[in-house]
């Protein structure tokens, strides 16, 4: 039991007593080693595989053709819906019409 550590107060010292809180001096600073993020970007552009012209024109092509397939699949739907719904709800709509509107 003697060889328990005695707890340090987190917040006894000062500012100055503390190594993470000292400003650092040109000694400390640690030179880069390597190539710079920038460099190393531009290297990685030559090492991708770019697609060609009619690979990026085939795919773009797909796109619109599925967003058409999707927004044409969505209008059906909401034109039945209203079909259906509004004989559903036609009593309410008749009910909410002011007498003075028809």
């Amino acid at each position: 039991a003697e060889d328990v550590e005695e707890q340090i107060d987190a917040f006894a010292g000062r500012a100055e007593d503390v190594e993470e809180l000292k400003p650092e001096t040109p000694a400390d600073k640690k030179k880069d080693e390597g190539p710079g993020m920038v460099s190393l970007l531009i290297s990685d552009l030559g090492v991708i595989s770019w697609p060609s012209l009619g690979e990026v024109a085939q795919t773009f092509g797909i796109v619109l053709l599925l967003v058409g397939l999707y927004t044409g699949f969505i209008a059906v739907v909401d034109y039945g819906a209203q079909g259906v719904l509004g004989q559903v709800f036609a009593d309410f709509y008749k009910a909410m019409k002011p007498e003075d509107a028809v």
